[in-house]
């Protein structure tokens, strides 16, 4: 190139009404043809040499540009949202019908225009001041409703969040995305896009050749430059917190991680990291806390929660592409694992689409332990990806989290009190007020119980033949309830010996550091559930 761009190159200049021609391809890019002749010097603000100065050239020969006068083009001015809307539409026409024909109006000469590009789609709402410079970001909102997905046809990766100042969820952000991804913008050595500034018709020649001409278009990777270790903790870091959650009695029901996506205190977690609480904290990297204030939606199947922190100013992740990922990329993760706030480690994406109980996850190498769930999965440009949630009990490196798009379901009207997910389930045992009370539950009575306060251990005792539906299903609704109040599944466990048979499974909760087994104990013609607590 002629130039080193230090700004992206956007644009849009006075169009003029492009030529029909003989025979025009239904909804083609073929349909931009030359309709005159640019001779070099025809303006003479444009010097032979300037790196626009081709642009200029085919923009006019293809009857998308005229200059301000019949031999000024004024390079340096800028581009109205007029005159954005004008090009819009003449793209628009040129492409479907092979002509545009509309003329200007008669009280405000873009009017015309504007009613064809309300009217096809091209713009979605209506602007207040037509005269008034276009800024980047609604110059490419507009340009980008000109031409259909299939005429901006990605040439380059670029992932959602990679550009530094512009995120994928705002308004203007997807149409951004796909003309960097055409090759139609290209940017600056940082890859920033300068949302809010003015855009020259010099650089707006570029951008009107781009979207006429696929082979204009740029492939370059310098916007999506990977973040070092180093890098991803600083930009990442303070954005992920360590929260405690509480139940009703006010105890300690576990810890986790969350992750802010806006600096208004909007965040993501687990849903079992908050499930059945009645209130939590959350605490930043900096040391400061923060109140849940509420939840916005929960998600059961996938495992996802959207919180509303009560506080502002908050540093967030921007959302990446978890459907663009590949076998083998560089991810990290950062969480509390343990209770260990803010800590990083690498690793690399071993599935990207792992099933595991009809849910979907992404399996990754990078450690977790408990603690880590609701924790934020950073790929390597510093844009989240996923929410660590678990590990595959008995192996190595076999840790999960659940796709960041999963979250796009949650509705983000309003927020609830934490109470208002809360299942109103049951009564604790005394001196555990995290572990439900087996009995209170299922109403039933307890067949025995023991209790040893020097080794802080208690077990109780109830006959099955007491429970409706038996006491395998009434284990598995347990087990459910110990997982709503923070406990983890360890292992399940089956042994036999002397005439007794046991069935049944170990949790942990590692916020109370509290362990239960439950089970159904059989011996003879005697089956009871069985429920010890380990403290």
């Amino acid at each position: 190139m002629r130039k080193t761009a230090v700004y992206i190159l956007l644009a849009a200049v006075i169009l003029s009404a492009a030529a029909t021609p003989a025979s025009a391809a239904p909804g083609s890019l073929s349909n931009f043809t030359k309709s005159g002749e640019y001779v070099s010097g025809q303006f003479s603000d444009v010097s032979p040499g300037a790196w626009y100065e081709p642009n200029v050239g085919l923009g006019y020969e293809l009857g998308l540009i005229n200059g301000k006068t019949e031999t000024l083009f004024d390079p340096d001015g800028f581009i109205t949202l007029a005159e954005t809307v004008k090009l819009a539409a003449s793209l628009h026409g040129i492409y479907h019908t092979g002509r545009s024909e509309l003329q200007n109006g008669t009280d405000a000469w873009y009017s015309t225009y504007v009613a064809y590009a309300l009217e096809n789609g091209v713009l979605e709402y209506e602007y207040k001041d037509y005269t008034a410079a276009a800024l980047r970001s609604d110059f490419a909102a507009i340009l980008a409703g000109a031409l259909p997905a299939e005429a901006l046809t990605p040439v380059n990766y670029v992932p959602d969040g990679v550009i530094p100042d512009v995120d994928v969820a705002y308004t203007y952000g997807p149409s951004v995305y796909a003309l960097y991804r055409a090759g139609v913008l290209t940017g600056s050595d940082s890859g920033a896009f300068l949302p809010n500034a003015k855009i020259k018709r010099s650089e707006s020649a570029a951008i009107i050749t781009r979207m006429a001409d696929p082979s204009l278009r740029v492939t370059s990777s310098q916007t999506v430059r990977q973040l070092t270790a180093e890098e991803i903790a600083e930009k990442c870091g303070p954005a992920v917190f360590y929260i405690e959650v509480y139940n009703a009695a006010g105890t300690l029901k576990g810890t986790g991680s969350g992750f802010f996506i806006s600096s208004s205190g909007m965040a993501i977690t687990n849903y079992h990291v908050v499930e059945n609480a009645r209130s939590a904290v959350i605490t930043t990297s900096d040391g400061s806390e923060y109140d849940v204030a509420g939840i916005y939606d929960i998600d059961a199947e996938n495992d996802l929660a959207l919180l509303q922190i009560d506080g502002e100013d908050f540093d967030f992740l921007s959302i990446g592409d978890s459907d663009s990922l590949r076998n083998g990329a560089q991810i990290y993760a950062i969480g509390s694992p343990l209770g260990l706030q803010n800590t990083i480690s690498p690793g690399i994406i071993s599935n990207v689409s792992r099933v595991i109980n009809e849910m979907q996850f992404i399996q990754i190498t990078a450690p977790l332990s408990p603690g880590s769930s609701g924790g934020a999965l950073i790929d390597v440009y510093g844009n989240v990806i996923g929410v660590t949630a678990g590990t595959l009990d008995n192996g190595q490196g076999l840790n999960l989290a659940v796709p960041v798009k999963l979250a796009d379901g949650l509705s983000r009207e309003r927020y609830s009190d934490m109470g208002y997910f809360v299942q109103e389930v049951s009564e604790f045992y005394e001196n555990y007020g995290n572990v439900p009370d087996f009995g209170y539950h299922f109403g039933v009575e307890r067949d025995y119980e023991e209790i040893d306060e020097d080794a802080e251990s208690a077990e109780y005792w109830y006959d099955t033949s007491e429970l409706p539906g038996g006491g395998v299903a009434a284990v598995l609704e347990y087990g459910s309830l110990l997982r709503q109040n923070g406990f983890r599944l360890v292992r399940a466990l089956s042994e036999s010996s002397d005439g007794l048979r046991y069935s049944g499974a170990h949790y942990f909760n590692y916020g109370a550091g509290i362990d239960v087994y439950c089970g159904i104990i059989t011996a003879d013609d005697l089956e009871c559930v069985i429920i010890e607590i380990y403290s």
